[in-house]
This record gives C-alpha cells, sequence and structure tokens, in this order.
C-alpha cells in the first residue's frame, strides 16, 4: 500500500512496492487515476503513476536503533511494506537488483565513520551494477559532540554509490543545520537528508516529511 501525503491530505493505492506484472500495476493505476480525477491535481495524479510504476527498497545501518526508527518512518511515509526494509547486514547484490529507487540509511559514528554493518555493504556495492537506478541517503548523527564531522557517512555512501554507477536524489540544504564541517555536503549542501536524534528530535518528523516531498517530485 502506498500512501502519498499533499497539503495534509492522503490518497492510498493499492498495489505498491510490488511489482510482479507491471502492465496489471499500470491498467490498476489509470483504473483508479480515471476514478479519482475529481478533488485531485493533474500534477499529483502523473506523480502518483509514475512512483506506482516504481519498485522502492530501503537498507540502514543502525546500532541504537535511531536509524532504524527513522527507515521504518520513511517506509510508513512512502508506504514501503516491511518486505522491503532490511538491515544493511541482509543487503545482497541481487536483492539491490529488484528495485528501481534504493534509499540507503547509516548513523555516523566517531571522525565521520560508517556504522559498523555498511563496511560489508559497502563490499556489496562494490560489486554492483546500479546503473539506471536511484539512490536517496539518510542518517543519524549528532552535530554538538561531532559537529566537524557530522553525518559524514553520507559522503561514503554517496561516493560508493555513484561509483556503483547510480543516480543519486535527494540533496538538502545547509540552512537548517548547526555543524562545522562534514564530508556530506557537496556544493553547499548534503546529500541526502542529515538526522540529528540527539540534538534536534523535535524537527525530525518534519525533516522526513519535506525531504520525502522534494524526492517524489524529483522522481516523478
Amino acid at each position: 500500500m502506498v500512501v502519498l501525503h499533499e497539503a495534509g491530505a492522503s490518497e492510498e493505492l493499492p498495489g505498491a512496492g510490488v511489482s510482479p506484472h507491471r502492465g496489471s500495476v499500470k491498467s490498476s493505476v489509470l483504473g483508479i487515476a480515471s476514478a479519482r480525477v475529481e478533488g485531485l491535481s493533474l500534477h499529483l495524479l502523473k506523480i502518483l503513476i509514475r512512483l506506482m510504476m516504481k519498485t522502492i527498497g530501503i537498507f540502514y545501518g543502525s546500532t541504537t536503533g535511531a536509524t532504524e526508527a527513522v527507515a521504518q518512518e520513511i517506509a510508513r511515509q512512502c508506504g514501503v511494506g516491511a518486505a522491503d526494509v532490511r538491515d544493511v547486514s541482509k543487503m545482497t547484490a541481487g536483492a539491490l537488483a529488484a528495485y528501481d529507487v534504493i534509499l540507503f540509511g547509516s548513523s555516523t559514528w566517531g571522525a565521520g565513520d560508517l556504522q559498523d554493518d555498511w563496511y560489508g555493504g559497502i563490499d556489496v556495492l562494490r560489486g554492483c551494477d546500479l546503473r539506471g537506478k536511484t539512490v536517496a541517503l539518510f542518517g543519524c548523527g549528532d552535530s554538538e559532540s561531532y559537529p566537524d564531522t557530522f553525518c559524514g557517512a553520507l559522503g561514503t555512501l554517496y561516493d560508493a554509490a555513484r561509483a556503483a554507477g547510480a543516480h543519486v536524489a535527494g540533496t538538502v540544504p545547509v540552512d537548517d543545520y548547526s555543524f562545522e564541517d562534514s564530508d556530506a555536503v557537496r556544493d553547499g549542501v548534503f546529500v541526502g537528508l542529515a538526522l540529528d536524534e540527539v540534538n534536534e528530535g523535535a524537527k525530525t518528523q518534519a525533516r522526513i516529511s519535506a525531504w520525502l516531498a522534494d524526492l517524489k517530485n524529483e522522481l516523478a
């Protein structure tokens, strides 16, 4: 079930996250589209149709549970099923091949290091061909204790995804953050969604929602 939000409202469409027969999904979407045009903007309708044709997988590395919770919330807002949200320790090249859009999440440790399980994940990415796929990144850091390496793990994931041939989407402006430096900042923006559950947890929900709204438009 995909749940897409606009202006505080939601539309629930069946068949999301599952693509056994793309033709039948397309027919289903077009039927829903014709039945629900009233009250929906044409722009939103186009986004719904295009997103329904994409398969989405989420892979995360989490030690304390914070990044796992973020992954689950992202999945909830995108309508991604539990079977498509996996710990990175279970990530394989075959699993990645099944998705059109892949979200990678990692917490950041020490001097901008990846979460431990992601080192094996990076090895998997080195053996993958992600050309034609879109990758988006999210992660948790601590901007007060580690202001000079805040969410730096996202930079490592960005480099690995690009090296594998993926298009990386979902950059985030740095304006709303307090930090000194980060390898996750390229060309003046974060390469993905940077979150600080330690010091700015009250901003997490709004940041996730805003990021997903931008990402949905970018994918459409």
